[in-house]
């Protein structure tokens, strides 16, 4: 997310009149109503689908390497940042091995280098990071 574009907009937001700012919330309450529910309830059947696919299909394997190459997992990360709030929501219920996925959608990495393999840490630095910016669960 780009802060500096953000903190612009809100200094733009702040400048405009009582009516401006009316009229922006209506359009934005429009935009948001023409995005329908019903993908969203899909794109969360979708995700625990795959989660569901990738647990059973990697009882039992060790390998980080492995099991992030499984096509579920895989395709995890081919659903983009619509899968954030989602796989920060598996980290906050059961840990889970997320932080490859994260970390390929993000292109970030939260997690000092002090705290890398520690992964009740690792799992405080992403839902740090993924509440600093707006993401819910």
């Amino acid at each position: 997310m780009n802060t500096e574009l953000i903190d612009s907009l809100a200094k733009t937001i702040l400048s405009l009149s009582d009516n401006e700012r009316s009229l922006l919330s209506e359009k934005l309450d429009e935009e948001n109503e023409s995005v329908p529910i019903n993908k969203q309830k899909e794109l969360e059947a979708t995700f625990a689908k795959l989660v569901k696919q990738w647990r059973e299909e990697n009882h039992g394997v060790s390998s980080t390497n492995q099991m992030s190459m499984h096509p579920a997992y895989q395709q995890i990360i081919g659903m983009g940042e619509a899968a954030i709030p989602l796989l920060l929501g598996e980290l906050e219920k059961k840990s889970g091995q997320w932080f490859w996925a994260l970390k390929s959608i993000t292109r970030v990495d939260p997690v000092p280098p002090e705290q890398r393999g520690k992964t009740s840490e690792m799992i405080k630095a992403w839902l740090n990071w993924g509440r600093e910016r707006g993401y819910k669960c």
